[in-house]
């Protein structure tokens, strides 16, 4: 039989918990920032598709 103890972990330092928070809320803000300014130029603009060369059965020296 295999029991499992769990602790509880050491709190976290004041100066790790306020880099975390504010990595993280960075984090969010960027995204926020860079999802509205996508937007704001019509994102997401795809370029044209490509059909590749056609071939037409027409005079070979119009190529």
């Amino acid at each position: 039989m295999v029991h499992h103890v769990s602790t509880t972990p050491a709190p976290a330092e004041t100066v790790a918990r306020f880099v975390g928070n504010a990595s993280t809320v960075l984090l969010a803000l960027l995204g926020v920032t860079v999802l509205a300014l996508r937007l704001t130029v019509g994102w997401p603009r795809f370029p044209e598709p490509y059909l590749g060369r056609r071939r037409s059965g027409g005079d070979p020296d119009d190529r």
